[in-house]
Formats: structure tokens, sequence, C-alpha cells
């Protein structure tokens, strides 16, 4: 015998929903949904629900809101007998879906101001608030979009997250730099000891990656100070894209990045962000503030550039970490050049413990020694992709510019030295 599960609330009068959907259709968007509606909301209590909406006949879609994250999932659907709107406990909703077997129909159908939720055998009872108080993320006329690839768009998150600060007392910290210049996208992240960024060309009319499009409507107006104040979020040499998305948006965004071949389109428009698919729509609020001045800090090519194999690299730095001291995880970088040039990489810690290991590497230029990190190199070569990698430095007191290509994206870091 199928189980029974009733939660019964007292709500206002509710329009009569019925539809029926696949099961693995429908457990997909909940995950997504659950990621940020599964939280303790003291004060709305609504938000921990799930709002299950029928824009038409063919999907449901499936909203989410966290207060500063919206995500909307859409779900194909078997049948619609009554569209309509209502709100179901999305972590409830979540663990029903996934306990039912696997290629199930699942029917939903509002009787007597509650949920009924039928498959198979199985009937369970579900309680409901009223859908016209599920909060909703302003979002007005967007004033620009730009088209992109996911799998861009994912490799240039997953190349430069690591940089970003976590609740640092500068907000604009918080979040990664998204922004388009010249008909280049890249996106930038910092924490004030390292900075990480990557960037993607605009493609060719074989590939393409990324489009922009301003709104023709914003760009009028009769007061010119009302002109400068509607074109700076529009994209202009004078006025280029720069917005910063938040730490939390951005791990969320990252998950529903799993189609790498579909393009996905950025809206923007009055501090906010939205990310448009055909199977889903991402909102977020963006961070105010004025990012900083990243290019001042990346410095010039030097004679002093040594281009190593990413995995050597890599290997070495983890085996000098061993003996560095616990508390700064510091390392020394030694390039040497000469007939045979090598990278060396040394460690030593309180008990006079330590380590040399020698590298072969391409180097040309004179005799150096940096301290650094051991974590912060670590955390670059851990997103780069295998081959070769190009170290510039311009002397002892000044950071490491670290540089490395994946096909037509360009990935550039700056971590900056350690006095040993």
């Amino acid at each position: 015998m199928g189980k029974f599960i009733a939660v019964v609330v007292n709500v206002g009068l509710v329009k009569t929903m019925e539809f029926s959907v696949q099961r693995e259709g429908l457990l997909k968007a909940l995950q997504s949904i659950v990621a940020i509606s599964d939280k303790r909301h003291i004060n709305k209590p609504i938000m921990s629900h799930a709002l299950l909406s029928t824009p038409d006949d063919t999907f449901l879609l499936l909203t989410g809101f966290d207060g500063d994250v919206e995500i909307k999932m859409r779900v194909p659907m078997v049948d619609c007998r009554n569209m309509g709107d209502a709100t179901l406990p999305a972590r409830k909703l979540l663990d029903i879906c996934r306990n039912l077997p696997d290629q199930a129909v699942i029917k939903f159908k509002t009787e007597e101001q509650r949920m009924v939720i039928r498959s198979e055998r199985g009937r369970f009872t579900l309680s409901m608030q009223p859908a016209t108080d599920f909060p909703v993320l302003p979002f007005t006329t967007h004033q620009f979009e730009i088209s992109i690839k996911q799998s861009v768009l994912h490799t240039l998150i997953s190349r430069t997250f690591f940089s970003v600060a976590q609740q640092d007392v500068r907000s604009f910290l918080n979040g990664l730099l998204f922004e388009m210049v010249d008909n280049t996208f890249c996106i930038v992240a910092t924490d004030g000891h390292r900075l990480a960024l990557s960037l993607a060309p605009m493609a060719d009319n074989n590939k393409p990656v990324i489009q922009a499009k301003r709104d023709p409507e914003k760009l009028f107006d009769a007061d010119e100070k009302n002109i400068e104040e509607k074109t700076q979020h529009l994209l202009t040499p004078r006025h280029p894209l720069h917005l910063i998305v938040p730490r939390k948006a951005v791990v969320e965004l990252l998950k529903l990045l799993d189609q790498p071949d579909s393009q996905i389109t950025l809206c923007v428009a009055n501090h906010h962000l939205r990310v448009t698919h055909e199977q889903f729509i991402f909102g977020t609020q963006l961070i105010e503030g004025r990012f900083p001045e990243y290019k001042r800090v990346i410095p010039n090519r030097s004679c002093h550039t040594v281009t190593i194999d990413r995995d050597l690299f890599k290997q070495g730095i983890l085996r000098a970490a061993v003996l560095a001291h616990e508390k700064n995880r510091g390392i020394r970088l030694q390039c040497i050049p000469g007939e045979v040039a090598v990278l060396k990489i040394l460690s030593r810690n309180p008990e006079q413990e330590g380590s040399e290991e020698e590298i072969a590497a391409d180097y040309q230029g004179e005799g150096i020694e940096v301290g650094f990190n051991a974590n912060y190199l670590l955390d670059v070569l851990n997103v780069l992709p295998p081959g070769a990698v190009a170290l510039h430095f311009l002397d002892t007191r000044s950071g490491v510019l670290i540089e490395s290509y994946d096909g037509d994206i360009k990935n550039t870091y700056v971590v900056m030295p350690l006095r040993l």
C-alpha cells in the first residue's frame, strides 16, 4: 500500500491547479531550487517554499528565492488540465520526489486548499501558502544583454573564483567583476593578496561566442544629464560593462552551467543581473561599489621570465610545502640561468628542516630569488590546464605575473611576494 502524509494549514482560497510531470525533470529542477530555499527564513517562512506556476500548458515553472538570488527552472509537463500558481515546501517536495521510482509520472492537484501529489499507489498531501505572498526579484527592462557560450562562462569563472574574498569589510571584493571592453569579455577576482583575471575575445564568424546588444530606447532623452546617467551601463568604449556579482550567486550559477555547447544570455538592469537559458532563469542582486583598478596591479613583462611545465612546477611546490613554515607556508623560488636553466624551489621551517628541488625551465635572465605563500601558487596552478606556464618576475619586492592560455582564453594571475 502507498504511504499517506498530510499536513493541514488554513489558507485562503486557492485556484484549482492540476498537472503532471516526469520525476526526473522535476527532481533536477528541485535540486537547484532547494540549494537557495533550504535555509532558515524566520521572518519570511514562505521563502523556504518553491513557487509552482504554469505559464502555459507545456511546462511547469519552479521558482526559488532567498532574498538575493532567484532561480527559475522549466520542467516539461506530461499533462495540464488546469493552470495556476501554488507554493509548496521545497525540501519536503524534493524528498518526496527523490524517493519515488525512476520514470514515475507525478500528478499534482489542489484539493481543499492543499496540494495532493499522486504517483502510482502513493498519495501525499502538502500545505500551501498564498502564491501572491511569494517574493520576487525586482527586474525592469534590461539596458543591455550579452550572449555567451556556457562553456566559456564556466571556464572564465572556474579560472578566477578562488581569488574572491570571503566576508571582507570591503564588499566589492566579495564578488567577481564581469567586464566587457573592446570586444573582450573578462572576469576578475582579488582578495588583496592575489589577483586572477581570465578573458575571452569576441569570436569570429565560425565560432560565435559573445555578442553584445544595446537597448536603443535608453539612448534618447531631452535632458543631457539624464542622457549621461542612462548610458552609464551601456557597452561603449567610455562606459564598458562593469558588474560585481556576489560570491554566493556565482556558486549557484556554476551549478546551472551544465550544457557546455548551449548559449546563455546575460541581461543587466538597475543593479540586477539575469542569466537566461531555455531551461532556467537565474537572477541576482549586484554588489554596489567600485572594483579596484586591477590593471594597475598587473606588472609589465620583465627580463626575468621563466617558462615551466605546470605539472612539474605544481608537484615541486607540493613537496617543498611539506617542510614549509606552518604559519605562512613560505617557499622561495630561485631562477638560475645557465646552459641548462633551472627553477629551484626551497623551503625551511623553525625546526631547521628544509627541502631543495630543481626543475628544468626555460630562462634567459639574471638570477633572482623571491618568496611566496605556497598555497597561493598552488591555487593558481590547480585551475590551469596542463601545459606551459610563464612566470614573470620584476624584482624581489614585486608580485609574480603568471600567464597561461586555454585555447582562445587567456589566464593572468598576480601573486604578491612573501618576506622570508
